[in-house]
């Protein structure tokens, strides 16, 4: 029977539910500022790191990315004080998991903002890494935060898998017994 080493979660949308707020500040910037953003339009946004939605939404407004970004930025971080949720189960399997095997998070969210959701929700403690999208230079869905993770582990990528449902996704590195 294969064993399971260790698991690397992604934050946003499977331990916490934190793509809602995303999504509604999407929308408001956009409408804030004249366009009118179709509910595909909006979901376009969802999983992009900060600055690639700075990049984007800029691009609509013939914008500074940069600017944009930091509007994000400020407006999420805003949206998150506010307070969020767990997706419904992941603090059982976190807690079922923690202690068990090595635990870490996959995430295209800065670190402060990662950082913010998982002790909002009671989980950061539980994680043995984090890696952001501070800490890499290219987000998802480029492998690298996952390898990293992977790296920081101590797993060698050799024998690591991806397993990925609707609304979560996770790499394992599985051995047999």
């Amino acid at each position: 029977m294969d064993r399971v080493d260790g698991v690397v979660f992604d934050c946003d949308g499977t331990l916490v539910d934190s793509e809602a707020p995303w999504l509604e500040l999407i929308a408001r910037v956009a409408s804030k500022e004249g366009l009118q953003f179709s509910p595909e339009d909006v979901d376009s946004f969802r999983g992009l790191t900060v600055d690639a939605a700075g990049q984007r939404l800029a691009a609509f407004l013939d914008g500074d990315a940069v600017a944009v970004g930091q509007v994000l930025r400020t407006g999420f971080r805003e949206k998150l004080e506010t307070g969020v949720v767990a997706m419904p189960g992941a603090p059982g399997l976190v807690s079922a998991l923690h202690g068990v095997v090595p635990l870490a998070v996959a995430s295209n969210s800065d670190r402060a903002d990662v950082e913010l959701l998982l002790g909002s929700v009671g989980m950061l403690d539980r994680f043995d890494v984090l890696v952001c999208a501070d800490d890499v230079a290219v987000g998802k869905p480029d492998p690298e935060p996952y390898r990293r993770a992977a790296e920081a582990l101590g797993w060698s990528l050799r024998g690591v898998s991806r397993s990925r449902t609707a609304r979560s996704a996770a790499a394992r590195r599985w051995r047999p017994d």
